[in-house]
């Protein structure tokens, strides 16, 4: 990076002119096929993008990224979970009794004895909605999200993208997805580039695990 001449880990490499796409190391690092006259572009997050154009082949080269400083208008800072909890159960509540009136419902009570509840009619709109009926449909629709939403994550994330960026096979490749996963709602956000830099990142911790 020209602020820090440090190097950028897990930059985004794609070959304007061939849709080759390569993800820089951990050192900054890189290696792509690339022809005279081919653009390049670099992408990261916290950098400005980059294209330049292959003039001349050498062994090695180093490209300058600049720091990409983004000034935000407003920032909101929300409550964690534990903070919501702690003053949710902070708060007072009043101690006036509350009447519920429910059709077919009356309560018939003395001084100094305990209300005693009678059912004048059949309480139909509550037998409805617990009726089994009723939770076969919920459970069914449940189980068609569930499984609309793990295809479209399998889709996503592929066993051949994984292969392409870690180079893992066979048992070793099942083994790590199985140890890489990742939160649906991250996968069906993220970048392109976002989502090969997490790979990357899980990789390493299973290599060290």
């Amino acid at each position: 990076m020209e602020s820090t001449k440090s190097p950028v880990p897990f930059v985004f490499v794609r070959n304007i002119s061939n849709n080759l796409i390569a993800s820089g190391g951990i050192d900054g690092s890189f290696q792509i096929k690339a022809f005279l006259g081919d653009t390049l572009e670099f992408v990261h997050i916290s950098t400005l993008n980059i294209r330049i154009i292959v003039k001349s082949f050498t062994d090695t080269f180093i490209i300058t990224l600049k720091e990409n400083v983004e000034v935000l208008s407003e920032i909101v800072v929300l409550p964690t979970y534990k903070g919501f909890k702690k003053n949710f159960l902070a708060l007072e509540t009043k101690k006036d009794k509350i009447k519920i009136n429910i059709p077919g419902i009356k309560t018939m009570s003395k001084p100094g004895v305990p209300p005693r509840v009678t059912i004048g009619s059949p309480l139909s709109f509550i037998a409805s909605k617990l009726s089994k009926k009723e939770k076969e449909k919920t459970e069914y629709r449940r189980l068609l999200k569930e499984d609309f939403l793990k295809k479209k994550y399998n889709k996503i994330l592929t066993p051949q993208l994984v292969k392409s960026i870690t180079k893992l096979e066979g048992k070793k490749l099942v083994e790590f997805m199985s140890h890489c996963k990742f939160k649906q709602d991250f996968v069906f956000n993220a970048t392109e580039y976002e989502l090969i830099v997490a790979i990357k990142i899980c990789f390493e911790e299973f290599n060290r695990g």
